[in-house]
C-alpha cells in the first residue's frame, strides 16, 4: 500500500464522502478490512443508555426497562426514552454527542489491526481531510 505526497481521489459520486470509503477508493484497504474495522468501532461505541445511567439522567432499572420496552418497539433509544418522559431531546442530543465523541476513528483501528504504520494513518488522514475541505469550498 502506498501512501504518499500525490493527491488521492474521493468518489465524485458523493456529496458527504468518509474515511472508510475514501480509504477503499484509493486502494488503501480492501473492503474485508473496512468491514472488520467497522465491527471494532461499532464495539467500542457506548449506548446511549448506559452514558444516561452514567451520567445520572437514569437509573440503571429505568435503563434495564428502557432496553427492553426499545427491543419490543423497535424505536430508537432517545426517542424512546423522550416518548417515556425519562429524558429530553437536549439531554438526548448532550449523549449522542458524547457517544459520537468516544468513538475511535478508523484511521486509529487500521493501526492497531497492522494495516496502516502511524505515518500511513496520518498521511492517508492529512490528504482525506485536504480533499473533503477543498471539495466543501468548491
Amino acid at each position: 500500500m502506498r501512501i504518499g505526497t500525490e493527491s488521492m481521489s474521493l468518489p465524485a459520486s458523493e456529496r458527504r464522502v468518509r474515511f472508510g470509503e475514501y480509504a477503499i477508493a484509493n486502494k488503501l484497504v480492501t473492503e474485508e478490512q473496512l468491514n472488520r474495522a467497522l465491527v471494532i468501532q461499532r464495539q467500542s461505541r457506548d449506548t446511549i443508555g448506559n452514558l444516561a445511567v452514567q451520567s445520572g439522567f437514569i437509573s440503571r432499572q429505568e435503563n434495564i426497562r428502557m432496553l427492553l420496552e426499545q427491543k419490543n418497539s423497535g424505536k430508537h433509544y432517545g426517542e424512546l426514552a423522550v416518548e417515556q418522559g425519562l429524558l429530553t431531546e437536549d439531554q438526548v442530543q448532550k449523549l449522542l454527542n458524547i457517544q459520537k465523541m468516544g468513538v475511535k476513528h478508523l484511521a486509529k483501528i487500521f493501526v492497531e489491526m497492522g494495516i496502516f504504520s502511524r505515518l500511513q494513518a496520518v498521511r492517508a488522514l492529512i490528504d482525506f481531510r485536504s480533499i473533503k475541505n477543498s471539495r466543501q469550498k468548491g
